[in-house]
């Protein structure tokens, strides 16, 4: 069962902040710490219903990044891509996770 709609947001804007926090880990190379806050992210979304969220398609590209620059995990970062396009055909790469 989904959460309220006003449970929901809280809960988004909970899983933004954990985005930030682990791009901030991705910025300084810390790539097991970034890809634990977006795990928990995940977590925290699907079980407040959001599974389907926008928010989540960001997460799961943010994911992706953290397996392909940090682990070089193609197969990882291609799932979770994946995960990400299905959520949300349209999501893209933000500027600072595109690299040539």
């Amino acid at each position: 069962m989904a959460a309220p709609a006003w449970a929901q947001a809280d809960v988004a804007q909970k899983v933004r902040a954990l985005n930030e926090q682990a791009l901030e880990d991705y910025d300084a190379a810390d790539f097991h710490s970034a890809k634990l806050w977006l795990l928990e992210a995940i977590g925290i979304g699907r079980k407040a219903g959001l599974a389907n969220d926008p928010v989540m398609a960001r997460t799961y590209v943010n994911l992706a990044a953290v397996y392909l620059a940090g682990f070089r995990d193609r197969q990882a970062a291609v799932r979770y891509l994946g995960q990400a396009l299905t959520i949300d055909p349209n999501v893209q790469l933000t500027r600072s996770l595109a690299s040539p």
